[in-house]
């Protein structure tokens, strides 16, 4: 499984912010279409009361990852409703027993390696978490929920690109 690079992020950073907003809304909506039921995936781990500004930046984070997917493993096929749904129901499990016998921070810490990925991780916390010039948009309590669902995503998306290559 190739790691991808911080170039690549940044390549993609790059070409994001280089969008106007029409764009930028053309460009998530074609993605969002390639990619469905992953990006239903997302928004169905968000809580009623979550913002729409939190939803827009997980748009963000889906766009970014997404891409960055493509550049290191060229167009890949819509992941389907039976691949995610199998795919939810053995995370699910797993979580559940884990979280049984760990605190959530060390199942978070798990799913993290699991992920491998450093240098994208790196940005998803980043932009989850915030900083002191860029504070996060998420609710403190949807912050360690994000983190789980985009650390299942990218396990997801290795998991189907091994299988491609």
């Amino acid at each position: 499984m190739n790691e991808i690079t911080e170039e690549t992020f940044m390549s993609v950073n790059d070409f994001i912010s280089g969008l106007n907003g029409d764009q930028i809304i053309e460009f998530f909506t074609r993605l969002q279409e390639k990619q469905t039921v992953i990006h239903s995936y997302i928004l169905m781990n968000f809580s009623p009361e979550a913002s729409d500004k939190s939803r827009m930046h997980a748009n963000f984070i889906f766009t970014h990852l997404i891409r960055c997917y493509e550049y290191e493993y060229g167009e890949f096929p819509m992941i389907d409703v039976e691949t995610v749904k199998k795919f939810q129901d053995e995370k699910n499990k797993y979580l559940t027993l884990e979280l049984k016998r760990n605190s959530r921070s060390k199942v978070i810490n798990g799913l993290r390696r699991k992920a491998g990925q450093r240098e994208l991780l790196k940005f998803l916390d980043l932009f989850i978490e915030g900083d002191k010039e860029t504070p996060s948009d998420f609710l403190p309590e949807e912050m360690s929920n994000m983190k789980v669902t985009f650390y299942l995503v990218v396990i997801l998306l290795n998991e189907e690109m091994e299988k491609i290559l």
